[in-house]
């Protein structure tokens, strides 16, 4: 079996069958994160989809989003997708790599 099935089998042992919301992702995230950062991601999100950060703005946003390897430059049309995809590589896909080496290690006989 291919890394991805187990990926995936890992993902609907640990979740169920149905994929983490969007709300529970940003939830997740923002919990995770320090206070400081919570109220600085709750702020840009006020913006909505429309408008457009100062550029102080979106350097701190960057800041606490290239933490986790994002890439992207933030804007509010695509600040929820940072965060969605930030939420689960952290919460899902990492977790699920740990416990996939966690269960290769463990003998046939004992699974």
């Amino acid at each position: 079996m291919g890394i991805w099935w187990q990926v995936i089998y890992q993902y609907h042992i640990l979740l169920g069958p149905t994929a983490p919301t969007s709300q529970i992702l940003l939830d997740a995230f923002l919990d995770y994160i320090s206070t400081q950062e919570r109220g600085l991601i709750e702020e840009a999100m006020s913006f909505g989809t429309t408008g457009k950060f100062s550029d102080c703005m979106q350097q701190k946003i960057l800041n606490v989003l290239s933490r986790f390897g994002c890439r992207q430059v933030p804007r509010p049309g695509n600040l929820m997708s940072c965060i969605e995809d930030i939420a689960k590589y952290e919460f899902v896909t990492n977790p699920a790599a740990a416990i996939i080496a966690v269960h290769s290690g463990i003998p046939r006989a004992h699974q």
